[in-house]
């Protein structure tokens, strides 16, 4: 719940320490009522604004509850967009919220002066696709129980169509590439891939447990412009394989996707 912060007992918590636990973790019951995207903004800012980038740089990670279910949105978010059903307004006026975080937070950093913005690395992106579940008359894979649309993408949040695992998102920094900056680039990214790209972004090399690989692929080279290649850094991705437990998609039954489990592969402009 955006405002009583239940999932049905109370899950609003404040670590203010690593690996948090019992005496550090703080459950946050006299924020009821507050509506939590504005409320993340809020801590976030407080985190820009308090640090000191003068001793050590920064690395803020910023997942919040928007957009997903329940609908939940103050009136004020949604009073522009009238014109729309009543699934997109609200969806619409829960993304403006978010939007106005993300502004919030932006602004924040600014505020510490151009030497720290300019050395500032900016990635939004979604985790999956939107639901699209049946309702109010519209088939399934059409309709949608948050008013999200996956059009013209197949299927969505719980299938391995690309309505469900290709998503949007940009980057935004002053040390990007001219050629990478302000276009729309189709190279195959993982989520997987965000870590290794950061890491050399920041003059480092990530490797896994005792020397391993990741199973990310860093994009640094190509983001920077240093790698001017038309082949991109990452040419097949495993988007998952289950064989005991498939999550419910559309067309499922009984939420075992007609009994049978979902595998996924990509290799480049081609999906299996």
């Amino acid at each position: 719940d955006y405002y009583k912060h239940t999932n049905p007992a109370l899950d609003f918590h404040l670590d203010e320490g690593f690996n948090c636990g019992s005496g550090c973790s703080k459950a946050l019951s006299e924020l009821s009522g507050n509506y939590s995207t504005e409320l993340y903004a809020d801590r976030n800012v407080y985190v820009v604004k308090n640090h000191d980038f003068s001793r050590s740089p920064l690395f803020l990670y910023s997942a919040f509850q928007a957009v997903h279910s329940p609908i939940q949105v103050p009136d004020r978010y949604v009073t522009p967009y009238a014109h729309l059903n009543s699934e997109r307004r609200d969806f619409a006026g829960m993304l403006s919220a978010l939007d106005m975080a993300v502004g919030q937070i932006v602004h924040a950093w600014k505020q510490k002066g151009s030497e720290v913005w300019d050395n500032t690395l900016v990635v939004f992106t979604t985790d999956n696709g939107g639901p699209v579940g049946a309702r109010n008359g519209h088939p399934k894979g059409i309709g949608s129980a948050t008013g999200s649309q996956n059009w013209p993408l197949r299927g969505g949040k719980g299938s391995y169509f690309q309505g469900g695992v290709r998503g949007t998102g940009f980057a935004y920094g002053k040390m990007l590439s001219s050629g990478f900056g302000g276009k729309t680039t189709f190279d195959l990214t993982s989520l997987t891939d965000l870590l290794p790209t950061f890491v050399e972004a920041a003059g480092g090399r990530a490797v896994g447990p005792s020397g391993k690989a990741l199973d990310g692929v860093s994009h640094w080279s190509r983001w920077a412009g240093n790698d001017t290649r038309s082949v991109a850094p990452r040419e097949d991705l495993l988007i998952n394989i289950e064989r005991d437990f498939p999550t419910t998609a559309p067309g499922s039954t009984n939420g075992k996707c007609n009994g049978k489990g979902q595998y996924g592969v990509m290799k480049g402009r081609y999906k299996l």
